[in-house]
């Protein structure tokens, strides 16, 4: 038997447009052909986001196209496109510069429209993703693990994931405000006699060794 998979999009309006992400074959029945195999399903994610974020740039383009304020109609400087990364994949989205408008005397002579609405080439999601699992495992490890598991792709392997979480830790310094140090003073007796933290430890090393000062203290 014959599976197809299609994705619609619904205007506003009520008028519709289908895209057939993909078609697969099931013929006897057993555990390694029951349902959809993880190529499959990653193919049918990445499709279904490709038309969702092509159908969503293609109506804030036409939307941003008449100036807002004497509704004139914007003239094209040049096509392009940008690529973003997402939870299923990479798009690449159109992004046409356009000239100002002649009812504007101030800013730029020409802009992209797409630029002012997404800023970065990551979404939010798949950072929350790369960070989160990035503070369990090595970089390395990461990279390998959303790759299995999602129609992504890390052309650096774990150096792009070290860099994201870098950014990430970066932003949320400045938004908390700069962190200040504590020191104890004292002797080492001092030190030994304090109280135990309240709550767990945990410490993270990507790709490294932790030793004891004695040999039976190897981890």
């Amino acid at each position: 038997m014959k599976f197809r998979i299609q994705v619609v999009r619904v205007g506003n309006d009520g008028a519709e447009r289908m895209k057939e992400v993909m078609e697969f074959e099931r013929q006897e029945l057993a555990m390694e052909t029951l349902g959809m195999s993880l190529a499959e399903g990653k193919a049918v994610l990445k499709g279904v986001q490709e038309f969702v974020a092509e159908q969503q740039a293609a109506e804030f383009l036409q939307r941003e196209r008449t100036c807002r304020h004497c509704a004139r109609h914007l003239s094209s400087k040049g096509a392009g496109s940008t690529s973003v990364r997402t939870v299923f994949g990479t798009v690449r989205l159109p992004n046409p510069r356009w000239n100002q408008c002649d009812c504007q005397s101030t800013g730029k002579g020409t802009f992209r429209p797409l630029q002012g609405r997404l800023c970065g080439q990551t979404t939010p999601e798949l950072l929350y993703l790369e960070v989160r699992w990035a503070s369990l495992i090595p970089y390395g490890g990461v990279a390998r693990l959303l790759e299995d598991v999602l129609p992504v792709a890390y052309t650096q392997n774990g150096m792009t994931i070290r860099n994201h979480v870098l950014e990430t830790a970066e932003r949320i310094e400045t938004d908390l405000g700069e962190e200040k140090p504590v020191f104890f003073d004292g002797s080492e007796q001092d030190w030994e006699a304090q109280p135990l933290p309240d709550g767990p430890m945990t410490v993270g090393i990507d790709g490294g060794f932790v030793r004891a000062a004695h040999r039976e203290g190897f981890f």
